[in-house]
């Protein structure tokens, strides 16, 4: 049975487990050039597919991970936004990530602050972790300042490159931070 679970709400948009329905559109996401600008290149359909799957289990599992965002209303598939954990090689602690990927008919309504400040309140709260951090190339503006809307703060002492996705050029990245003990302001 394909049945989804709201995990969050917000006063716009729910935040939820994966169904068969979200994987096309996350693929069709995912394969955007113009979404994926900060990425190296866009995800290939296939392999978007099998991410997808992955995502959903994980969601499942651990009541954090990658969400599907949709807003009130709607039906539709809104974006993926992340409480996860970071499971590769990187240069700094915690290994805890807040994030997002969003569509274009999403952007400039404040859904990324919005969602990604719950995240961060159920992250303290529900999950009690001490800090999340967030991260972005350097060019990517856009999400830089939903991490300064939520009430992140940028580390300047870490400096690192990354591919943007395997078997790509590491590109500078920006590292931003959230303690539970400042709390990020309302979106």
């Amino acid at each position: 049975m394909d049945s989804m679970e709201t995990i969050l709400e917000t006063q716009r948009l729910i935040l939820r487990t994966w169904s068969d329905a979200d994987v096309e559109p996350f693929a069709d996401m995912m394969s955007d050039p113009h979404v994926m600008r900060y990425y190296a290149r866009p995800m290939d359909r296939g392999r978007a597919v099998e991410v997808a799957q992955t995502m959903r289990e994980r969601l499942e599992a651990n009541r954090y991970g990658r969400f599907v965002m949709q807003i009130k209303g709607d039906d539709r598939y809104a974006g993926m936004m992340v409480l996860d954990d970071i499971r590769y090689d990187v240069p700094f602690e915690p290994r805890r990530e807040v994030g997002w990927i969003l569509p274009e008919f999403t952007w400039g309504h404040g859904y990324a602050p919005e969602a990604a400040s719950a995240l961060l309140d159920y992250a303290f709260t529900n999950l009690e972790w001490p800090e999340v951090i967030a991260m972005a190339v350097t060019h990517n503006h856009p999400s830089q300042r939903v991490m300064q809307k939520i009430g992140m703060v940028r580390d300047t002492s870490v400096n690192f490159e990354m591919p943007t996705m395997p078997g790509c050029a590491p590109q500078p990245f920006v590292l931003y931070r959230s303690r539970c003990d400042r709390r990020p302001m309302e979106a």
